[in-house]
């Protein structure tokens, strides 16, 4: 999608000409320029012509003034200073190079790095033009300089650079969030831009290849089905933010990690799933800690909605039906744990452990007297294929010897085989289901147990919404 951008890159890299200007790759925040740049980078090594320490990549977030950035450059052209041992604070280092210093980093009694006066001179008069030998400046994060610092100013400080020597510059940022709060602002930046600004690209989200590299980056099993449930989920809330993505990946990472001895292997995807789709939600602000969570998970899982989308749809529908009664998650596994394991980063693994076995009891308690019409429905999706044909078939024989005769029951029974028939998991047409529903009201009509809402067109049986205005259902009466 970003290859013809990559190309030129590479190209504007390459050249031997002197382009004199810079390369701008524009886009909002999470589209992914930062993985772009860096994936484009990887191609330069130390074996290849232009080498990986010809490059200097730099973030001017926070900055707030020309000196910074020369610091920044010094930073990135002699590592050492940004190593750990030389992580102190901006202002204590500018101080110990404005009055002149030593720093002993090995603490071995003499002096690793000296610092005058003259450091930055060197690099603001000389060094960024002449000594900083270097083949390509990458400027990242520019919309994020601190609000006393124009980007006016920066744009003024690399002209020198763009135009006085044979470093490339590529700019990387945000331009939604550059302009300034005036018109007059805004008009001086697009001129400054002009002029050093050769072209500008707009970066796409790759968001396949991205989360493939994601996922590969943080070694989750099961690979193939991280990265088709992550982009499923990404489509569904609409979601083009790599960044939020990434950070949804991670927590999930060590959410696995913790949680790999206590939760059952059946239950994992599942799990796995949720915790996506609530954490990129939350990130995306679209939930909140007070909100409910099957609320939440309903409209995902039942209605294929972010849940904004999802409450304001169902208001909708409350405001124009008389009758309308929303489906919903018949059951969230570890239903009290997730607002505050997503809200307050709480992952810890005893209290998560408890919550997850008392599930477990109650489920096999609520196993133990559930019809095996319910099971089917709740289960399906994790019955292998002779799981599935048994219990379908012992299904269906209680059905025709007349153990479902409660009027939701059938008519659950027969939209549960629609449904199997329409995704064609059962030889059955809808015709043979109506037969059956026909021959069985025919033979036990004195015996069925009626419903006194059944004029609704909508209404929930033993938590399952039923649409009895859908096609098959007309075919039923």
């Amino acid at each position: 999608m970003n290859e013809h951008i990559k190309d030129y890159c590479e190209k504007f890299i390459e050249s031997q000409e002197n382009p004199h200007y810079a390369v701008f790759l524009n886009g909002k925040w999470g589209t992914g320029k930062t993985y772009f740049i860096n994936k484009l980078l990887e191609k330069y090594t130390d074996e290849t012509g232009i080498k990986k320490k010809d490059i200097v990549k730099i973030s001017l977030y926070g900055i707030k003034s020309a000196e910074e950035i020369d610091l920044k450059i010094y930073q990135a052209v002699h590592p050492i200073l940004s190593s750990k041992a030389m992580k102190l604070a901006g202002a204590i280092l500018r101080s110990a190079i404005k009055f002149g210093t030593t720093i002993d980093i090995n603490k071995d009694g003499n002096a690793d790095v000296s610092l005058s006066s003259d450091c930055l001179n060197e690099i603001k008069s000389k060094g960024k033009v002449d000594s900083v030998s270097k083949r390509l400046i990458v400027v990242d994060d520019i919309e994020r300089i601190d609000s006393s610092f124009s980007i006016n100013q920066v744009f003024a400080y690399f002209s020198e650079i763009i135009t006085e020597s044979d470093i490339r510059v590529i700019f990387i940022g945000n331009e939604e969030k550059i302009y300034g709060k005036s018109e007059e602002e805004k008009n001086e930046y697009l001129q400054i831009k002009e002029k050093i600004i050769g072209i500008e690209f707009t970066i796409v989200p790759e968001k396949e290849n991205a989360v493939k590299s994601f996922v590969s980056e943080l070694s989750l099993s099961k690979e193939s089905f991280f990265v088709e449930k992550t982009l499923e989920i990404m489509k569904i809330l609409k979601c083009d933010n790599l960044r939020t993505v990434w950070q949804a990946l991670y927590n999930l990472n060590l959410f696995a990690k913790i949680l790999d001895d206590v939760i059952e292997e059946e239950d994992k995807e599942e799990i796995f799933e949720i915790f996506l789709v609530l954490y990129i939600q939350k990130n995306l602000e679209e939930i909140h800690k007070t909100d409910d969570v099957e609320s939440v998970l309903s409209g995902y899982f039942v209605y294929h909605k972010p849940y904004k989308e999802h409450v304001k749809w169902l208001e909708e529908k409350k405001k124009n039906q008389k009758y309308f009664f929303p489906d919903t998650l018949m059951h969230v596994l570890l239903r009290n744990v997730w607002m505050k394991l997503i809200f307050e980063g709480c992952y810890d693994k005893n209290w998560i452990a408890d919550e997850y076995t008392k599930e477990l009891e109650e489920r096999k308690r609520q196993n133990k007297n559930q019809k095996n019409l319910f099971k089917l429905a709740k289960n399906w999706r994790n019955l292998n294929k002779k799981e599935f044909e048994s219990l379908f078939k012992t299904v269906v024989d209680e059905f025709e010897n007349g153990s479902y005769l409660n009027a939701g029951e059938i008519v659950f029974f027969c939209y549960f085989m629609f449904l199997y028939s329409n995704w064609k998991i059962i030889p059955d047409s809808v015709s043979d289901i109506v037969a059956k529903f026909h021959k069985l009201v025919e033979e036990k009509k004195s015996q069925i147990e009626p419903l006194n809402y059944w004029n609704s067109h909508e209404f929930i049986y033993n938590g399952y919404g039923l649409n009895l205005d859908d096609p098959e259902y007309k075919k039923l009466f």
